[in-house]
């Protein structure tokens, strides 16, 4: 069955999920080459509206980055890592925020514990998210993050929580969460304060 260039021309807010999720449908060979043309035309144009509809929607700075997708699935290929990953980041840092201010009240609670206690120290590799976590206010458009900012700006107001750029390689917690080589190994517990086990034999141990 040969598909007419009416069945491309999609209505505005069905073009998303359909461009953003399949590649563009063959056209048969036994297609006349002016219906053929209609076709290509037709998906080319609909895939632009839809391509530009998502650009639209996009702050200055991701529109510079992002205006030079060729097609709207790959712009939304592109855009659906970007926020997986920032995602990923922002949630370490509401978990660390949320385990800080829980050893706050902890300490709190200890009688003979030094007063007032000292805020937790979370150490960051992104000089960007420390950036953004430290603006004075978010400027996206998911709620759930904006909660998460909110939450964060009020830990470091009260002195919960501070923040320090670390180098991935100067970071201490990497033991916990990655394999390392032998030398990250050495120089971590280097950081940690840790001493090498000494053999009998007056060798360090393995």
């Amino acid at each position: 069955m040969a598909m007419a260039a009416k069945d491309i021309l999609l209505p505005h807010h069905s073009m998303p999920s359909r461009f953003t999720t399949e590649d563009a449908p063959e056209v048969p060979e036994e297609t006349l080459d002016k219906e053929h043309f209609m076709i290509v035309e037709a998906l080319k144009h609909s895939d632009f509206l839809c391509r530009n509809y998502i650009l639209s929607d996009l702050q200055d700075d991701l529109y510079n980055v992002y205006s030079g997708t060729k097609t709207s699935k790959e712009l939304w290929g592109e855009l659906k890592q970007k926020y997986k990953t920032e995602n990923v980041g922002i949630n370490k840092f509401f978990v660390a925020s949320e385990e800080a201010e829980w050893l706050q009240n902890f300490l709190e609670d200890i009688p003979y514990w030094p007063k007032p206690v000292a805020p937790v120290c979370i150490h960051c590799d992104s000089q960007a998210a420390i950036g953004k976590e430290g603006s004075v206010m978010y400027n996206g458009k998911y709620h759930h993050i904006r909660r998460i900012h909110n939450n964060f700006k009020e830990l470091l107001s009260s002195g919960i929580i501070t923040i320090e750029y670390v180098k991935s390689k100067d970071n201490v917690s990497d033991p916990l969460t990655k394999d390392l080589s032998r030398e990250g190994v050495e120089r971590t517990s280097n950081g940690m304060g840790l001493r090498p086990k000494i053999s009998q034999h007056g060798g360090n141990s393995a």
